[in-house]
């Protein structure tokens, strides 16, 4: 009888987690966040540190152990790799003072909800918000309600990261595209090959002349007095402009980070395909057929020139959403639903409690996820007791659940992606006319199931990556609370000292809408009918063995155009170089050089946000 891939042998894994990763952590938690979260203040660019953040740690904690003679083990390079979002953790904190703008703000007043905002949103007091402070009792239940909320999710998603790794990782043995550079990079890194360590040379300084031009000299020149005219604009290049003479309302761009490059190198090309026909058929033809015929608030509302950027958001919130939530769920159940062994197969390997689960009993994972959501469903009642009660069972249960399946299988096959607003239609497709509910906490998902693929990868034991992040993480959160009261107390937002924060005002326009009902965003039959397509497009792609790609178009429906593309030319590039070079070498060293990119561009961007951040800390020097 042949035997299911739970049953085959599972390499040993080694724990990853020891004081020197535990070090690491806390060394990205207390010296990176400040700069992350004043460079996410000034610019919104802060997250371009989180990969810079990993490859900077690990270079050096690499280099020191190795000076020490003992090496820096790669179980122990994956947790610190795996952990580097510790130093973005500030960021998920500027909520706070954007939801007390948001109710001493023009827009809330003149529209009569500022008074409506719940206690558990914003601080009560209009002190805490003009002295600037979190030192106010009417901050309190503000923060209590976001550790319970955090905590619950955090638990139940950790529950879904190991239900997806046996389905995805151990059943189906899915890629995971994206994790390869990763893993691989770490191992390079650790054991030191010398002919793998030449291509991530090689590779890195590509992606650091290239990073130099794009975000090293216009950061750090302007701050200097500098003049520097940008040869390539950062983020992407918009055609809009140009295209909107001949389609109107169709977009189109390129994105111009290396790193979305190279993404392409190591996703199959029919994979990045699909993710460019999912993005080109709703940005590209959609919204020029939703402007032709004047179809939703978009069609009705769009100008000439309408930046990609802007255009993506708005067709997005008026016309896409629903579809693209029937498009997920028809193509990450469909393949679930056409082969029911997969979950058999995984629920009696979790039952067994088998090593390929990590050890843990099926049992040990429901109690978790239900624990989880029940206290979400509860604490959701408490604070807004006139939303439906299956409105949060949805929420916090039942949406989740299915979210997870969808956006892990996506990552297996090329890369994943969350259903936006989801939460919002929910509110307006119950028919509720509260305000309460809009500020109230609902699942937040933590991505699991990619980090644990690279664990598998490193030969790297995931509790061991669980016990290190349950360790660091409450003291990384509570580094950042003192590190983004400090900018507060320095500098009021919004304000030009934190230029990102300009955009408050836009963003409370948005969010009043959302409040305000905006009319023809729900529409169930454009759910079902994306559904329908997504299904009966893999059913029919599937005896070709390709139902995988209609994830991935689903996928690429929800992701900038500009982003897709750039993919799709890296991905085209990756095949030509395979022929040119050789299809084995190239298979061997692609993920290498994707990674190697990636650290270089990270060095670049770390050097000019340190100097940014001194040179314009001097403005705090009264001489």
């Amino acid at each position: 009888m042949e035997k299911s891939l739970s049953e085959t042998v599972i390499p040993a894994v080694k724990s990853g987690f020891t004081w020197r990763s535990i070090s690491a952590l806390l060394y990205i938690s207390l010296l990176f966040q400040p700069l992350v979260l004043y460079l996410s203040l000034v610019s919104g660019a802060g997250g371009f540190l989180v990969g810079a953040i990993q490859w900077a740690t690990i270079i050096f904690f690499v280099e020191v152990t190795r000076l020490s003679g003992n090496p820096l083990t790669k179980q122990e390079a994956t947790v610190i790799y795996l952990g580097s979002f510790l130093g973005y953790t500030a960021t998920w904190q500027i909520g706070w003072i954007y939801n007390a703008y948001y109710k001493y703000s023009p827009v809330a007043q003149s529209l009569g909800l500022s008074d409506q905002v719940p206690y558990f949103g914003a601080p009560a007091s209009e002190t805490a918000w003009t002295l600037r402070t979190f030192l106010h009792p009417s901050w309190t239940p503000v923060f209590a309600v976001f550790i319970i909320s955090f905590a619950a999710s955090w638990f139940a998603s950790l529950t879904m990261g190991f239900l997806g790794r046996q389905l995805y990782i151990i059943e189906e043995n899915l890629p995971f595209p994206l994790a390869q550079p990763g893993a691989q990079m770490v191992t390079a890194l650790t054991e030191r090959q010398s002919s793998r360590l030449r291509v991530v040379a090689v590779s890195a300084v590509i992606g650091m002349f290239y990073a130099l031009n794009v975000y090293g000299a216009p950061m750090v020149l302007p701050p200097l007095g500098i003049a520097y005219p940008a040869l390539i604009p950062a983020g992407w290049a918009d055609f809009n402009i140009i295209l909107h003479q001949y389609l109107p309302g169709a977009s189109f761009g390129v994105a111009t980070d290396i790193t979305i490059f190279a993404s392409g190198l190591v996703i199959p090309l029919p994979f990045t395909i699909s993710l460019f026909i999912g993005s080109f058929a709703s940005q590209f033809i959609g919204n020029y057929i939703l402007v032709r015929d004047k179809i939703t608030t978009f069609g009705e509302s769009w100008f000439p020139g309408l930046s990609v950027g802007m255009s993506f958001s708005r067709s997005f919130i008026y016309a896409w959403v629903a579809p693209i939530m029937g498009l997920a769920i028809g193509a990450g159940l469909t393949p679930i639903i056409r082969r029911p062994k997969l979950i058999i197969d995984t629920f009696k390997a979790l039952s067994r409690g088998s090593r390929a689960a990590g050890g843990t009993p099926i049992w040990a994972l429901l109690i978790p996820y239900i624990a989880g959501a029940a206290a979400m469903v509860v604490l959701g009642y408490y604070l807004s007791p006139d939303l439906p009660i299956w409105v949060l069972l949805l929420l916090n249960a039942i949406w989740p659940f299915l979210l997870n399946l969808i956006a892990d299988r996506a990552a297996g096959v090329s890369m994943s992606f969350d259903v936006p607003y989801t939460r919002e239609l929910s509110f307006i497709g119950s028919g509720y006319t509260g305000i309460n509910a809009w500020f109230t906490p609902t699942y937040s998902r933590t991505a699991w199931v990619a980090n644990f693929k690279i664990c598998q990868l490193t030969e790297t034991d995931p509790i061991s990556l669980v016990k290190a992040l349950a360790l660091v993480l409450p003291i990384s959160i509570l580094a950042g609370f003192f590190f983004l009261a400090d900018f507060w107390r320095l500098a009021p937002m919004p304000s030009t000292i934190y230029g990102a924060t300009l955009g408050w005002p836009i963003e409370a326009t948005y969010r009043s809408i959302w409040i305000m009902h905006p009319p023809g965003i729900f529409r169930p039959e454009w759910i079902v009918a994306g559904f329908a397509v997504a299904a009966a497009a893999f059913i029919a792609l599937d005896f070709v063995h390709l139902g995988g790609t209609v994830i991935s178009a689903a996928s690429g429906f929800a992701s900038p155009i500009p982003v897709t593309f750039t993919i799709l030319m890296g991905s085209i590039f990756g095949l030509i170089m395979s022929r040119a070079i050789g299809k084995d070498w190239w298979r061997q060293n692609a993920a290498l050089i994707a990674g190697g990119i990636s650290v270089g561009e990270g060095i670049i961007v770390v050097l000019g946000a340190t100097i940014v951040l001194i040179v314009r800390s001097m403005w705090w020097i009264p001489f």
